[in-house]
């Protein structure tokens, strides 16, 4: 007599058996997750447990405000996920989270944003950068178990879409906050680990419906610092230990570049280059550099970003908008005689300017991000085209043999 055939107790017959009388996978699995995600009384998981990775919805990234930025960042700030922030003093670090928030905030009315300022948080400068700060919840907090079940509170709660950690040197542990300042104390590294691993619970959110759960950004400023005794590699160091840079989905390095003068050589802006140096799911080392203002300056406000003018070169290298002579070409195919004529046709054509912007970022994502050879070689790329089979060349080429010429013998 054949052995019966094993059939899971976790389902019943006609769901795991064909008419054949043979074992189906699909029907099997299909029973497990539905009765994993039903909703009963004794039951601890719930809708939404498991799901197909092919129901996945990927919810789009959070504009930074500058089209360099977006492009060299895939599309902007990555939700439902943590970005690292570092940078030298007087680099941009603060504004550009700043700029990044209040573009967040006019596409979105409803976006709120919670703002730890373990160090300051300035009024004006947000004003200035564009930031709407009826919705901003400020909590000044240094004490670092006390700031991180605040932004748990929020995160796990859906009271916000943005939090800013500004920043992580500045906070201290309760037990160094509760000693004297002879009395050293370690631990703010395990603290920060602690805080990222209850974190994951609380940010989860809906993986098929983005839009009905909303999804948070977070964000945590941090400052460089130097290793001791190091002779050779980068000399720089973050504070926070190296788990951190396991959690971190973005680590971003934030430079001032150069100062922006006018006629009179007085100070009224800065270059602010960023540079990816880790960006899961997209090409790292990426680079986007614009021009900010602190001053009124022409056409621009203090606190504005030269975002025409990255457009223009984005589209001059992604080939969008094309040369003739020393005019220029826009989408529609009108020629402009100037650059200038170009922006500002930018300007005034919201459309074109939003159909140059969502190709920039498609290309961008199909890995076709712009180089800058003459940029620092630590902080570039370079892209090396493939080679067809064909043309690569032998490890060791032959050499042609000399030949001698053959004499006849000599009569004796």
């Amino acid at each position: 007599m054949p052995p019966r055939k094993r059939i899971p107790t976790k389902a019943t017959a006609a769901e795991v058996a064909t008419e054949a009388g043979k074992f189906d996978r699909k029907a099997a699995t299909l029973a497990i997750r539905n009765k994993l995600n039903r909703k009963t009384t004794s039951s601890k998981y719930g809708p939404g447990t498991v799901v197909s990775a092919s129901e996945v919805v990927v919810p789009t990234r959070l504009p930074t405000g500058s089209p360099a930025f977006d492009v060299a960042m895939t599309g902007g700030l990555p939700v439902n996920q943590w970005t690292e922030v570092v940078g030298n003093e007087n680099s941009g670090k603060t504004t550009f989270i700043l700029k990044s928030l209040a573009k967040a905030q006019r596409v979105d009315p409803d976006f709120v944003c919670l703002w730890i300022a373990s160090e300051t948080y300035d009024p004006k400068l947000a004003t200035m950068c564009g930031v709407d700060n009826s919705r901003v919840e400020l909590v000044e907090e240094n004490i670092m178990e006390i700031a991180f079940d605040i932004a748990l509170e929020y995160i796990d709660g859906r009271g916000c879409d943005m939090v800013v950690i500004d920043s992580y040197p500045a906070l201290s542990t309760q037990l160094e906050d509760a000693k004297t300042m002879e009395e050293h104390t370690m631990g703010g590294a395990k603290v920060l680990n602690l805080f990222m691993r209850k974190c994951t619970k609380a940010s989860k959110r809906s993986l098929t419906d983005p839009d009905n759960d909303r999804p948070f950004t977070g964000v945590i400023v941090n400052q460089w610092r130097e290793k001791i005794g190091v002779m050779h590699g980068d000399p720089r160091t973050t504070p926070g230990g190296k788990g951190k840079n396991y959690w971190m989905y973005a680590r971003l390095d934030v430079k001032r570049d150069e100062w922006i003068t006018d006629s009179s050589k007085a100070k009224i802006g800065q270059v602010i280059k960023i540079v990816c140096f880790k960006m899961k799911g997209a090409r790292p080392q990426q680079v986007g550099v614009t021009d900010f203002y602190f001053a009124d300056y022409g056409e621009f406000k203090a606190g504005d970003y030269d975002e025409f003018k990255g457009l223009v070169n984005l589209g001059l290298l992604f080939d969008i908008i094309g040369r003739r002579g020393s005019g220029y070409v826009d989408l529609n195919g009108v020629f402009y005689k100037s650059s200038a004529l170009l922006v500002e046709a930018l300007r005034t054509d919201q459309q074109q300017r939003a159909r140059l912007e969502k190709e920039l970022v498609e290309n961008s994502k199909r890995g076709l991000a712009p180089v800058d050879i003459e940029d620092e070689p630590a902080d570039v790329v370079h892209l090396v085209p493939a080679i067809e089979e064909e043309d690569v060349p032998s490890a060791r080429p032959s050499k042609p043999r000399k030949r001698t010429p053959r004499t006849a013998p000599v009569a004796s």
